[in-house]
């Protein structure tokens, strides 16, 4: 099941390639997070990951996964609370407004 919607004119793993190149800012308006590989770890090891995922602005993401899979901190992590093992993994787009 894929983890986002279709992004207009483009597939959601070109946008995130596209993005990981660095290329224009047009494309990365496209996506609202980007990340590849990433992963946190705690005190008692890997708490998730690594998780590859693209987001088109507009888009919605579901995370699913069992009691303590780490789902509450996936999501803080994208949301920008806490910070994962490579934040060089983790592309959010500017807030608008």
């Amino acid at each position: 099941m894929p983890n986002t919607l279709p992004l207009p004119h483009t597939t959601t793993h070109e946008a995130a390639a596209a993005v990981q190149r660095g290329t224009s800012s047009e494309t990365r308006a496209l996506c609202a997070v980007v990340a590849a590989g990433l992963t946190l770890h705690g005190r008692r090891g890997l708490v998730y990951g690594p998780v590859d995922l693209t987001v088109p602005v507009g888009g919605m993401l579901i995370v699913q996964g069992a009691q303590g899979a780490g789902r509450s901190s996936l999501l803080l992590t994208l949301a920008g609370r806490m910070v994962p093992d490579h934040a060089a993994d983790l592309e959010r787009a500017a807030k608008q407004g």
